[in-house]
């Protein structure tokens, strides 16, 4: 499987960023708190979730079609459980779509939540073939 993230980026904001209504802003707060420390530490737990979604999305010696390839961006709240909610993608690609799916039904460590109902999670992906 040839599947580069060329840009990764996880980033954890405060639960109000994820209240916010469109996805420009959810996006834009969780970026601008990735220089919290407990976030960057946090992320490091998605990782494994992601390649496994990666796996699942484009299995090794399958060759993707060009709708396939791209750019896009995830966004989604995880809860106290480990269950992440609120799942958008940008553009709404075969991939995007796909992964969306993946992460709608993993198991995460429960984050730092530090008293709020949510963590936001944001994950830019580049997908090449």
């Amino acid at each position: 499987m040839k599947f580069l993230v060329s840009a990764l980026l996880l980033c954890l904001a405060l639960a109000q960023a994820a209240r916010a209504d469109d996805f420009t802003s959810r996006a834009t707060a969780g970026r601008a708190a990735a220089q919290n420390i407990e976030g960057s530490k946090y992320a490091l737990t998605l990782f494994p979730i992601l390649k496994q979604a990666g796996n699942a999305c484009d299995p090794p010696g399958t060759k993707l079609p060009p709708s396939g390839i791209g750019h896009f961006a995830l966004i989604g709240n995880i809860t106290d459980t480990g269950q992440m909610i609120d799942i958008e993608v940008r553009p709404a690609t075969q991939m995007a779509i796909c992964f969306a799916k993946q992460m709608s039904t993993a198991q995460f460590s429960a984050p730092p939540l530090d008293g709020r109902p949510t963590y936001p999670v944001v994950v830019d992906l580049n997908v090449t073939p």
